[in-house]
């Protein structure tokens, strides 16, 4: 939803070219989801369902995802708060857990949307004539913005769309990002359900609208990272020409560099959407002339680590083993149980930084190439 309101171009580009595959971030994102599922949806105990699942790997579209300590942190993090949410309302709470979600209804009979508009929540919590819609983001690159977050109001407009809230008033949208760094947490914005249903009117409908298009115009942004055909993206091809014609040198001042960077990095998501592609092609048995599949570079693993040590100490050597204090995301995890025990160790963790790198200061503000004339779609929800 996001990337189509700002694109309205993908929507058509999407039906025509092949989807890249799914990242391993992306991998690693659903393996996290249905952690949550299966702990707050499933028969069994939260702890058995993490302490089970501990150390497995789980191969989920071309990528080894280890669910490991961090995984698992984050992933306790949003079923505590969600069952803390369900014990503070005692009998008179609702909750659905991966709710499938549909907006057909919101949708003029005369003009329905093109392509069935559903989608699956997270969580969604009832409580009297109040609606919480909980979001679990598991990755830490990207600061999720909970404040008019179209992916939280489509998930509200679905559920408001359901028979047992019709009667709801106040909604509350909640993103937990659990390793998010420079924000709290876990984050919370509230609208009232009116809100909710004029952004329906006012957003949604127009956005889907203009996807239908003949012309519908491609806008570049922050949402080009998430979009699955950006390697067929004309726009994105325009700004690589661009970028590789510009010039730059000592004389450069700082809004040149600014439009020079926000170019380089366009140019980058798509270099790496063009690479992810061309690998998927080439593995299912394209010819791709001066190109081809190779094994990435190899790393040196013990086959049988147990045997291994077995032969080290026959042979007299036993310093082997190497030993140390685990993380703080680890500890923390151990001590999930004893929670009075881990407020004497937390005052002692603080944060290091390995180096510096250059990053942005606030969310991305362009949305046209240097030049290009802003169009009526440019402006963010």
């Amino acid at each position: 939803m996001h990337r189509w309101a700002h694109c309205p171009g993908s929507f058509a580009l999407g039906k025509v070219h092949r989807h890249r595959s799914a990242s391993v971030h992306a991998a690693r994102g659903t393996v996290a989801h249905d952690l949550v599922e299966e702990a707050l949806g499933g028969p069994d105990p939260f702890d058995e369902v993490l302490d089970r699942a501990e150390g497995n790997t789980v191969t989920l579209d071309g990528h080894d995802i280890l669910v490991d300590t961090e995984m698992l942190v984050g992933v306790g993090m949003m079923v505590t708060y969600v069952r803390e949410r369900v014990e503070a309302a005692s009998d008179d709470a609702t909750i659905w857990v991966e709710q499938t979600v549909c907006l057909d209804g919101w949708f003029p009979s005369t003009k329905p949307p093109p392509v069935v508009m559903f989608g699956r929540c997270d969580v969604a919590l009832l409580t009297g004539d109040r609606l919480e819609i909980v979001d679990y983001k598991n990755g830490s690159g990207v600061t999720v913005n909970v404040a008019d977050n179209p992916q939280l109001l489509y998930y509200a407009a679905g559920m408001l769309a359901h028979p047992e809230c019709a009667h709801v008033k106040h909604v509350r949208l909640t993103v937990v990002q659990p390793n998010v760094r420079s924000q709290e947490k876990i984050r919370h914005w509230d609208v009232t359900a009116l809100d909710v249903r004029m952004w329906v009117d006012d957003v949604l409908i127009p956005a889907v609208d203009r996807c239908t298009q003949p012309d519908a115009p491609y806008v570049l942004g922050d949402w080009c990272g998430f979009c699955p055909v950006s390697h067929a993206c004309p726009k994105m091809l325009e700004a690589a020409r661009q970028a590789a014609a510009a010039q730059f040198d000592d004389q450069t001042n700082g809004t040149e560099l600014s439009k020079l960077l926000d170019l380089a990095e366009t140019v980058a998501t798509w270099a790496e959407t063009v690479r992810v592609h061309a690998l998927a092609r080439a593995q299912d048995g394209m010819n791709i002339p001066g190109w081809g599949v190779v094994p990435t570079r190899p790393r040196r693993v013990w086959d049988d680590p147990k045997k291994v040590e077995a032969l080290l100490a026959s042979a007299g050597i036993n310093d082997f083993m190497k030993v140390e204090l685990k993380s703080p995301a680890q500890i923390e995890k151990l001590m999930k149980r004893e929670p009075g025990y881990w407020a004497w160790v937390e005052p002692h963790i603080e944060s290091r930084s390995g180096g510096v790198k250059l990053a942005r200061r606030e969310a991305p503000a362009f949305d046209a190439l240097p030049g290009d004339a802003p169009t009526d779609h440019d402006s963010p929800f």
